[in-house]
């Protein structure tokens, strides 16, 4: 069971890459959007992952690997990820690869520099506070995507 926690904390093992793993697991995220993103289940994906993160980051950073939110968990960052694209289709035109950019730049921006409130979201312990900071930056770059696709896109 141990090692299942871990691959799914660990985002299938991204977060073990000594440098950026946060960065490498948003990308995964990104691969998961581009395939899923025009089928009508998608929200489910983020639903699941989101749900399974609040018990999965928990369990691993108390039992598995022993310090607060530990870098190895990045199951949050593909959370906010997938939050940050919830609204969003992928479509190989010049409009889908600036809301695959662009989302993927806000989100690590939010993530990184957790600006506001998120800094404090984030001292909540357990898996909460590992998750709620991401999906609020998966939130906020979203609201962010849909001001690029208003003013930009027109639509």
């Amino acid at each position: 069971m141990n090692i299942l926690v871990k691959l799914l904390a660990s985002g299938l093992f991204t977060g073990y890459v000594p440098k950026g793993s946060g960065t490498v697991a948003s990308l995964l995220a990104c691969g998961v959007w581009l395939f899923l993103s025009g089928h009508s289940y998608y929200f489910i994906v983020p639903l699941l992952v989101t749900v399974a993160g609040f018990f999965i980051s928990g369990y691993a950073e108390k039992n598995l690997f022993g310090e607060p939110d530990s870098r190895k968990i990045v199951i949050d960052e593909i959370a906010g990820m997938l939050v940050t694209y919830l609204s969003f289709s992928f479509s190989l035109t010049m409009q889908g690869l600036v809301y695959g950019i662009a989302g993927f730049l806000f989100f690590r921006i939010f993530d990184i520099f957790k600006p506001g409130p998120l800094g404090m979201i984030q001292k909540i312990r357990g898996g909460p506070g590992i998750m709620l900071d991401d999906l609020a930056s998966g939130a906020l770059a979203n609201g962010l995507l849909q001001l690029v696709r208003l003013f930009v896109f027109h639509r």
